[in-house]
């Protein structure tokens, strides 16, 4: 793999760790339970694509991020929702999710944009699929919220 195509892959690890915690975690702290499976899954999905590209990142060809700022932001971003979440701000914290794993999303699609690899494309190209999914899953609960 080309040190490129590795910084890509740190980003999209970097997100999927701490979404994959998050998301573990947002399962026992949600008080809405039609949200549970919707935040099994994504944590499943962001563990399946750490899985799969964890090996592509440990061949040691890079050791840095190329989108620094915008990983980090999700990362924190992650974070204040699961305080929200403790917090009890259910409804706010749902909402959040989705403009998250928009962002998310945009990172990947972004990923498949440029990386040169056709094969960790086409893998990248599956898990973009699955985790929109799994996006709109979470959004297909929100109006549940409205009441």
């Amino acid at each position: 793999m080309n040190p490129y195509d590795a910084e890509i892959i740190n980003d999209l690890l970097a997100v999927c760790y701490e979404g994959e915690t998050f998301y573990r975690e947002a399962v026992e702290y949600t008080r809405i339970p039609a949200m549970q499976p919707a935040f099994h899954r994504m944590a499943a999905i962001k563990a399946e694509i750490i899985n799969d590209l964890k090996p592509c990142m440990l061949r040691g060809e890079c050791n840095h991020q190329r989108n620094v700022m915008l990983v980090y932001g999700i990362q924190q971003s992650y974070k204040a929702i699961k305080a929200e979440l403790a917090g009890g701000d259910d409804k706010q914290a749902v909402v959040r999710i989705q403009v998250l794993e928009q962002c998310v999303l945009n990172l990947m699609r972004d990923a498949l944009e440029k990386i040169k690899t056709d094969e960790l494309h086409d893998l990248l190209k599956m898990w973009y699929a699955t985790s929109d999914s799994a996006y709109k899953a979470i959004r297909s609960k929100s109006p549940l919220l409205a009441a």
